[in-house]
């Protein structure tokens, strides 16, 4: 990675670490109008799209930082799925699980100018087989929908060695006991070993900022983290820069 170390991914018996996420993968279209959204007018923007979904983005981190990465999802056979894919393979991960006929998902999200973004099961048998079972809540909203005692029941069958979360979400489910990592942004982050600051950076988009730092504390810790959140939110969609593609 331009301008950061990735670290030496191993487990403590020095095999190398492998990470295997489950969730989704999607395309991702960003958008990051040049000037202020005008009502019923054209407004100048700058457009990229690629692989996309939390599961996605930190299987990509994570491979990007040194260590192994399989992703298992179910993806469509429409071009958009085949795209996603196919650029999700770029940063080395192996993806595995049922293809269906018909599309996948497609997310659109347009950033603001203070680089801000708006966007439009739990596998608990595939968690029993794990060594290291890791939990990222990704919405309150969400955890308010199902209800926080049916969520929170659904979290401790999977008996997650670390939770990751931002402060709502983990308000969502305040009698949840585990060791916590809490994204906060532009401030930084509270992992079990403490409080991290942010990196001082330009923010030119947060879209996957937090998967990226999900990622660097799975591979390396705390700082490796931050560093990670740091190089994403510098970079345009979620996905780690081109220099950290590994072929």
């Amino acid at each position: 990675m331009s301008g950061m170390q990735s670290p030496i991914a191993a487990t403590d018996k020095g095999r190398p670490l492998s990470i295997c996420t489950i969730g989704d993968l999607i395309l991702d279209i960003i958008v990051l109008p040049n000037a202020p959204i005008a009502p019923d007018a054209d407004t100048p923007a700058t457009i990229r799209l690629g692989a996309g979904g939390q599961a996605a983005n930190v299987a990509a981190w994570t491979s990007a930082l040194g260590a192994r990465s399989r992703l298992i999802c179910k993806r469509g056979t429409d071009p958009a799925s085949r795209l996603a894919a196919t650029e999700l393979a770029r940063y080395g991960v192996e993806i595995c699980g049922p293809v269906f006929e018909g599309r996948g998902g497609v997310v659109v999200s347009v950033s603001g100018a203070d680089g801000q973004r708006t966007m439009a099961q739990a596998a608990i048998e595939a968690a029993s087989l794990a060594r290291r079972v890791t939990v990222d809540l990704a919405s309150a909203h969400d955890i308010e929908i199902v209800g926080p005692a049916r969520f929170a029941a659904r979290l401790a069958a999977l008996e997650p060695d670390v939770v990751f979360a931002t402060e709502a979400e983990q308000a969502a489910v305040p009698d949840f006991d585990a060791p916590w990592v809490i994204k906060l942004g532009a401030r930084g982050a509270r992992f079990p070993e403490g409080a991290y600051p942010a990196r001082s950076v330009v923010a030119v988009d947060t879209t996957g900022a937090g998967d990226a730092l999900a990622a660097g504390y799975l591979v390396g810790g705390p700082e490796c983290a931050i560093e990670a959140a740091a190089r994403a939110v510098g970079t345009i969609g979620a996905m780690p820069p081109e220099a950290t593609i590994r072929m």
